[in-house]
């Protein structure tokens, strides 16, 4: 769809050539380059300035809109898109085109807030930082890299911006510690109104969320915006597609994981695979049963073996659940054993059994969110 966009808009480009130099038409222009005259081209293909663009910034800009960004590390906090970073620098280390360091931050420019994503205006302008400290100018004092790009250098002095956020795929992937939220740029219906898949591999029991901010440079989630929630899975198997109004709302418009979504969240079924109802998703733990070996299974559904006979089984999900589980759960070896869930809480189901374990039996189990 991007593409098709793309194409009818480079059809009503008229391109003047002089001297086998590419002009881009600007009807506000009342010149264009006369022959043997030079003038500065537009590297950067995310660039809005009135310089003038040649095919080559055409063809980058295509490519852009339907690239596939990794973000690795994602642990948790804020990772802002909508960032009003200015005329910030920093010295950084790149090894095969891909940035693997950032040596200094120079302080200078302003603007920038802890959460920011911001890029280097070199390369291929795709690497991704995040903000994690800034002085009281707002210039970057910390950040940790997300994505190292490509095309770069090592270099000094080394210009930054506020990332955008016109690539068509995100891969998300790390252990998070505390909730993510990803807050996409504002600006209007025309101009930020954007569509994206987004592929959460990450693991831990903590929500990730993506919104609209509510105005220029906010690092936060619009007042009373639509937000949508992604479900965890690995491979991208629970990749959302999702569309952000530009203004307040981000909604999901497919899940490949989930059963079915309402207002951007998805449902208890987010941990499981709709073609068969697989249990997928973080491995589930267990305790009060010694420490139980060979578990198999997803976040909702598994199976492990006791490690003693006196076992009071504790399953923690990995999911936070809106209210808890109702669980089920079997003893394969011990058939005269009997399971009952005694209590729940968001994250967790615990049972109580009636008999005496083997010692080492197999049990299997399964839960539904409520």
């Amino acid at each position: 769809m991007k593409k098709l966009l793309l194409l009818l808009a480079l059809l009503s480009i008229n391109w003047t050539m002089k001297a086998q130099v590419p002009v881009w038409y600007n009807p506000n222009v009342p010149s264009v380059l006369v022959n043997g005259s030079t003038a500065a081209t537009q590297p950067n293909p995310y660039d809005y300035t009135t310089d003038i663009a040649t095919d080559q910034f055409v063809v980058r800009l295509t490519n852009i809109q339907m690239a596939t960004t990794p973000l690795s590390g994602v642990t948790g906090g804020t990772y802002s898109f909508n960032s009003a970073c200015t005329g910030t620098q920093a010295n950084l280390t790149a090894i095969a085109g891909a940035v693997t360091s950032i040596l200094v931050w120079i302080p200078v420019g302003s603007g920038c807030q802890a959460g920011d994503v911001i890029t280097f205006q070199a390369g291929n302008y795709d690497a991704l930082v995040q903000i994690t400290s800034v002085n009281g100018s707002g210039q970057p004092t910390a950040g940790t890299i997300l994505y190292g790009g490509t095309g770069y250098s090592s270099g000094t002095a080394v210009a930054e911006t506020g990332a955008n956020a016109v690539q068509f795929t995100f891969l998300l992937s790390g252990t998070l510690t505390s909730g993510a939220t990803f807050v996409m740029p504002f600006g209007s219906y025309l101009l930020t109104s954007n569509q994206w898949f987004w592929a959460n591999n990450t693991t831990g029991a903590f929500t990730t969320t993506v919104c609209q901010a509510g105005s220029a440079g906010a690092n936060t989630c619009a007042g009373g915006g639509r937000t949508a929630v992604l479900p965890q899975g690995p491979a991208n198997s629970c990749t959302a597609l999702l569309n952000a109004d530009g203004i307040a709302n981000v909604d999901v418009v497919y899940n490949q994981c989930a059963a079915s979504i309402t207002g951007g969240s998805a449902t208890g079924l987010t941990a499981l695979s709709t073609a068969a109802l697989t249990a997928i998703g973080t491995k589930f733990s267990v305790t009060g049963c010694g420490t139980a070996t060979s578990l198999v299974g997803g976040s909702l559904a598994g199976k492990f073996v006791a490690a003693q006979a006196a076992c009071t089984p504790v399953i923690s999900t990995n999911l936070t659940a809106p209210t808890g589980y109702s669980c089920w759960m079997n003893d394969q070896t011990t058939t005269s054993v009997k399971f009952q869930q005694t209590a729940y809480s968001q994250t967790t189901a615990t049972f109580t059994a009636t008999g005496t374990l083997g010692g080492t039996d197999t049990i299997n189990f399964g839960c539904l969110e409520f």
